[in-house]
């Protein structure tokens, strides 16, 4: 009968180690044996184990496993080797807490890519035979010490290996469960399958047939092999048991991985997912709504651009205006000319001055803006007035005003609904004659105050008179031509002191506002997705060190570097996905409660959402990149201690 494994001139060296790991070793296995390997701790009992599980390579001498020498083998290689060669039984069990005793038995399965009917029916299988069907939905972390153990056996036996290597299985058991495990490992090689068992046991070494001893790096001593026992049946090299197994595709079972692991830990996973949300989140309410305030303002700007332009009057025009009521014959002027609908005279009063407010030298808590207007100014605005009939009184020189219902409730000044108030302005009562309910033409109509047009000019020097602007309301089409010629209407000795725009002109500036706006917004909301993305990539790098042993036990049965970088990329793709759907639900109703909210037409780009969605899933695969490398490249000897 030929060797399963031979070693020839294996050695392996530490640095700083003084002696050999290992040093001239030469060893044949042959198959159906039963071997204990003894020595001191530091002899090279787990090194020798790690080589003969692929787990480590030797620095000289040739290993080949049945007929195959593995000195050009490649790690991948080595990976399939490893999963339908060997099974690994651990010191400590290394059993997966968070999954169910049949789900932890199928792990190897897993790795090999068995269809799911198979591994359920192989894990059964060995649930039973090791007397734990009884706990099968049992989850890992409520087994006792002897039943992990004997779930490890399981684990390790489903696979069908043709070596078991078991390092210290009985080394934190009590004598009745370390003689319970170790008659199991007498049954498994009555089968047919290789055990090769390391311990400290004198008693369980004694009952090996073969028996080695190491030490200091070297065999002292091997019994030999009387008895080789009976092979495994249907032994089949790793490459064609590859090919036999192949319904299953690894990136669905890596995905699922991802998915389960996401599972057990939802509140990491939602504060995660709640991150990408904010930053997905702000980046489509920042484009929906600077689309949207676009199309608003746009449509304002392309409407009023056709029937309204503008005159300003400054000083000393402006006073010599109001002390000879030259605004009045100026209206009356302009409003002979062709196309000419409406004409309104305002100024803009500094609110900070006046502080408005419900009582005398109360502080006020007005955001608006407020306007001296004449009584045409309503008309202009085509604005919803209460009590329309008392506008008149704008033209004269009582102090009166009409508010924006925003700011009655704002200052608690009297009601719309109840009719007449009193707000204090400059120290001053205003009697208000009306609310205003909404405009057409300007949004803010109803978070402004409106005095008379006269109110508080006294107070001012001739030098100091506010501007005075005539804003004019024409026939579509008229405003350019109109433009042309107001300058000289108003003041025909020096025409170039008057200003004059058409709403048209606004539309390069609105462009403008609109693009800063976006991308201030953009900018903050790139920001938190940044910030999503480095607190993935932390908490998935605290995740990998806190999962090195499974990682480390995934490898160890053969799982491939590319299978473990799979599964913490796709947790991460997985967590920014959700994010990103998170996100873009919640900036769509962003946009949709503002646009309501201000009366405007929602615009959300369904390309935008897709692009949100995948922005969500592609940083969250790349917060994961750093971890899922590190986890790829985990030693699981190392890791595990072996």
């Amino acid at each position: 009968m030929s060797a399963l494994i031979t070693l020839r001139g294996i050695s392996k060296e530490y640095k700083n180690q003084d002696i050999p790991a290992l040093s001239d070793i030469n060893l044949d296995i042959y198959p159906g044996e039963f071997i204990a390997i003894t020595g001191l701790s530091g002899s090279g009992k787990s090194t020798l184990l790690n080589i003969l599980g692929l787990l480590a390579s030797a620095d000289t001498g040739t290993y080949t496993i049945d007929g195959k020498n593995l000195k050009d083998v490649s790690a991948t290689e080595k990976d399939a080797l490893r999963s339908h060669y060997f099974g690994f039984i651990f010191q400590a069990s290394h059993v997966l807490g968070y999954e169910t005793v049949s789900k932890n038995a199928m792990l190897g399965l897993r790795t090999q890519n068995r269809p799911l009917p198979q591994r359920a029916q192989e894990a059964h299988t060995w649930i039973t035979n090791v007397g734990l069907s009884h706990r099968a939905t049992a989850h890992g972390k409520e087994l006792s010490g002897g039943e992990r153990q004997r779930l490890a056996i399981a684990r390790a036996m489903a696979t069908e290996p043709s070596v078991l290597l078991a390092d210290e299985p009985t080394g934190n058991l009590d004598s009745k469960n370390a003689q319970l495990v170790f008659q199991h490992l007498q049954d498994i090689n009555a089968s047919g399958t290789t055990v090769i068992l390391i311990t400290h046991d004198p008693n369980l070494a004694s009952q090996a047939p073969r028996q080695i001893t190491l030490h200091d790096g070297r065999i002292i001593e091997d019994t030999g092999h009387p008895h080789r026992g009976t092979p495994a049946p249907n032994v089949k090299p790793a490459h064609l048991k590859r090919r036999a197994n192949q319904s299953t595709r690894p990136w669905v079972d890596d995905a699922a991985d991802a998915l389960n692991y996401i599972s057990i830990s939802p509140y990491k996973a939602l504060t995660l997912i709640f991150a990408f949300m904010l930053g997905v989140g702000g980046l489509m309410t920042a484009q929906g709504l600077s689309a949207t305030a676009a199309n608003a303002v746009s449509h304002t700007i392309a409407t009023a651009a056709l029937d309204d332009l503008k005159a300003t009057i400054s000083p000393p025009e402006a006073s010599t205006a109001y002390e000879n009521q030259t605004v009045n014959t100026l209206k009356e002027k302009i409003s002979t000319y062709p196309g000419v609908k409406t004409i309104t005279a305002s100024r803009y009063l500094s609110a900070r001055d006046l502080n408005p407010s419900s009582l005398p030298h109360l502080p006020g808590n007005f955001t608006g803006t407020i306007y001296a207007v004449d009584s045409d100014h309503f008309t202009y605005l085509e604005a919803t007035v209460s009590h329309p009939h008392a506008l008149w009184q704008l033209d004269g020189n009582q102090p009166v005003a009409f508010i924006g219902d925003k700011v009655a409730q704002e200052l608690g000044v009297g009601n719309p609904n109840s009719g007449n108030g009193v707000l204090w302005l400059g120290g001053r009562p205003v009697t208000v004659l009306g609310y205003i309910s909404g405009s057409s033409r300007d949004a803010t109509a109803t978070s402004n105050i409106y005095t008379n047009f006269t109110y508080g000019l006294s107070s001012y020097q001739a030098q100091q008179m506010p501007e005075t602007e005539l804003a004019i309301r024409t026939e579509l089409g008229y405003p350019a031509p109109l433009a042309e010629a107001l300058p000289l209407i108003i003041n025909p000795v020096a025409p170039e002191t008057i200003s004059v725009s058409t709403v048209g002109d606004l539309r390069s500036i609105q462009r403008g506002v609109s693009s800063n706006l976006a991308s201030l917004v953009s900018g903050i909301s790139w920001l938190l997705i940044f910030l999503a993305s480095l607190t993935s990539a932390t908490t998935l790098y605290t995740s990998v060190q806190a999962r090195r042993t499974e990682i480390a036990l995934r490898r160890a049965i053969g799982a491939s570097k590319a299978s473990i970088l799979r599964i913490f990329l796709l947790e991460g793709t997985f967590i920014g996905l959700a994010g990103g759907i998170a996100g873009v639900s919640l900036g769509t109703l962003g946009v949709l409660v503002t646009s309501l909210n201000l009366g405007w037409t929602p615009l959300i780009s369904s390309s935008w959402m897709w692009l949100g969605v995948t922005i969500g899933a592609v940083t969250g695969m790349l917060s994961a990149a750093y971890p899922a490398y590190l986890a790829a490249q985990a030693q699981p000897a190392e890791a595990m201690r072996v």
